[in-house]
């Protein structure tokens, strides 16, 4: 597609926005039969980062590696862990990553199909078709998206789950880096049902609900939190 052709289309989708929509909503997406996930136990993390180590070093980016009491993603971070002081004074801490969404308003907000939605539920970035109009970013409920502003050839950066290492049959880096039995990858209705199983022997261990089973039409990325 040319430059040209790209802008036309552009114009094209952003009068399509004055159009009113119909009443009814869309149906939710379910995910696909081969989904898998990735999920995280917030009450078996310690904050170690080891995950987000493992993440930057298969990605190429451990020089950049976020740290401090507040790190953010960045074009060069894929993940990090976010410590929280709890009511009880304790810390409790949460992964942040790209939650890969069932049904991702960044592939719906663009245009061109660069961000595509894989039949594993992985979300990827197609930069042969990205022309670096950032509605992704912008349509992320998450803020997840980093666009790279320091290079002439910048790229729209995020996890994509290490399809390399997926497709030789490895789990994600962050997971085989997790000591502590924090990260789990599999099939997402596997996941789902591990997540339901350590909340069924443990009620008191954990918040009964399973962040991301349902929320914003699911993602792959589920959590599990403390009780209370």
């Amino acid at each position: 597609m040319t430059r040209r052709k790209a802008i036309q289309t552009m114009g094209v989708a952003g009068a399509a926005v004055l159009v009113p929509r119909g009443v009814r909503a869309r149906e939710a997406k379910a995910p696909g039969a081969d989904a898998v996930s990735v999920l995280y136990d917030s009450t078996r993390c310690i904050g170690c980062e080891r995950c987000a180590v493992g993440c930057a070093e298969a990605n190429g980016c451990d020089e950049a590696l976020a740290t401090g009491p507040d790190p953010r993603l960045t074009p060069r971070t894929l993940t990090v862990v976010r410590a929280y002081e709890t009511s009880g004074g304790r810390k409790a801490f949460r992964k942040v990553q790209c939650m890969h969404c069932v049904d991702p308003a960044c592939v719906s907000a663009c245009m061109l199909g660069a961000m595509q939605k894989q039949p594993d539920g992985s979300v990827t970035w197609n930069g042969d078709l990205c022309v670096g109009c950032r509605y992704c970013e912008i349509a992320c409920p998450f803020n997840v998206p980093r666009f790279e502003w320091d290079t002439p050839t910048p790229e729209l950066t995020k996890c994509e789950l290490c399809p390399e290492r997926r497709a030789a049959g490895l789990p994600p880096a962050c997971v085989e880096r997790c000591h502590m039995g924090a990260l789990a990858y599999g099939r997402r209705d596997e996941m789902l049902a591990e997540a339901r199983r350590r909340i069924e022997e443990n009620p008191d261990r954990y918040n009964p609900e399973i962040y991301g089973d349902g929320e914003g039409g699911g993602t792959s990325v589920l959590y599990l939190a403390k009780a209370g």
